[in-house]
């Protein structure tokens, strides 16, 4: 048990250079765009870490990331964390059981977790009972979740290599 411990540890700083690798990414004071669609590779760290360790440690890294992404973005306080804690663990639990390590899991998550948000924040849009644009909204989902699936592999990469080594 003691052996496994430097490793724990060595994975999850390796996990948070990557995260804060994305988390720079994404939240630059220009924002970075795609055809109109802004980069978010945030989403991405949580899905590979979760196909790569597993529900305990993908539920953990996704309080990280979602305090993250409260930082870098405006919303409600807390409910990013507790997404991607959640995400973290069904989809850490949906990966051990049904995918393997390899891209074409970690795209599927990617874009599970693109959509996932994107419905946990039209929730928020009905219950505050705004006004908008259902079709509007959806083509920016879509097209989010393309522009994300498209850059994946620059943090699906990453994971694969720092699992590689820790195990």
């Amino acid at each position: 048990m003691n052996e496994q411990r430097p490793f724990l540890f060595g994975r999850a700083l390796c996990y948070g250079l990557l995260l804060l690798a994305a988390y720079l990414i994404s939240t630059t004071t220009a924002p970075l765009e795609i055809l109109g669609y802004r980069l978010d590779l945030i989403g991405c760290v949580a899905s590979a870490v979760t196909l790569m360790e597993g529900p305990y440690f993908g539920m953990a890294f996704g309080v990280f990331t979602g305090l993250a992404y409260d930082m870098g973005r405006s919303g409600i306080e807390g409910l990013f964390p507790m997404y991607y804690m959640l995400f973290g663990i069904a989809a850490g639990i949906f990966a051990n059981r049904f995918l393997r390590r390899i891209f074409p899991s970690m795209l599927l998550l990617t874009v599970a977790s693109v959509l996932g948000l994107a419905m946990f924040r039209l929730l928020g849009i009905f219950l505050m009972q705004q006004h908008f644009d259902l079709l509007l909204y959806a083509q920016r989902v879509c097209g989010q979740a393309m522009i994300t699936a498209a850059l994946s592999p620059l943090v699906y990469l990453p994971a694969r290599t720092i699992y590689r080594r820790f195990h």
